[in-house]
């Protein structure tokens, strides 16, 4: 069976073995376990002495807990990055998320505790993995303007744009590593066809995949 969370494919056997643990919790402990998870998502670390609280009464032993979490960060990390909880033609939100977990064997009341903890923390979530995923940098300003006609232009060619880039830390990972680098790039009339290709056949490959 196929899971909107896994993004269309079968869930994980390891995720499917933490169901039967996981129902040993209470629903108010399944929320604020859940409340726990997404902070470490959102980029703060893992109170790991609220999760053993959270859990005591479960008689959870080590292996439990990281069992719990990895596999509660793996839905709702999943639920976000693929939208269930977006809304859309697709009845995502909530109620499929509650569905998908029901599926899987875990309870109703739980499955809601799990749900209602994602989608409270959905949008700082999705402003985390845009900000961090597939970066090596971030850009933090840009200017654009013509340039200055040189001397070794040929008759009749245009200075072309110029744009500056200044972007956090190094781009080169053998580079320096100042805090900050300045690139700057120069479009001229002549390449523009070119880039334009090049861009045309990189958007086709992404669209294949």
């Amino acid at each position: 069976m196929r899971f909107r969370f896994c993004g269309d494919l079968d869930c994980p056997d390891w995720v499917l073995a933490e169901m039967n643990s996981l129902s040993r919790l209470t629903s108010v402990k399944m929320k604020l376990l859940c409340q726990e998870v997404v902070k470490s998502l959102a980029g703060e670390p893992l109170d790991y002495e609220a999760v053993k609280k959270l859990t005591a009464d479960a008689k959870y032993e080590e292996s439990d807990r990281e069992g719990a979490v990895a596999a509660l960060s793996f839905v709702i990390r999943g639920s976000v990055r693929y939208g269930v909880l977006g809304g859309g033609e697709r009845g995502e939100g909530e109620e499929a998320m509650v569905l998908e977990l029901t599926q899987l064997g875990l309870p109703r009341e739980l499955a809601k505790a799990i749900a209602k903890a994602a989608a409270g923390g959905a949008n700082q979530l999705r402003k985390h993995f845009r900000d961090t995923s597939l970066r090596l940098n971030h850009l933090e300003s840009a200017e654009w303007g013509p340039t200055e006609q040189s001397g070794d232009q040929s008759p009749g060619e245009t200075g072309g744009q110029r744009l500056k880039l200044k972007v956090k830390g190094p781009v080169k990972w053998d580079g320096p590593t100042e805090d900050h680098t300045n690139l700057e790039i120069i479009l001229r009339p002549i390449i523009v066809p070119s880039i334009i290709q090049d861009l045309k056949r990189v958007l086709s490959r992404m669209e294949e995949m």
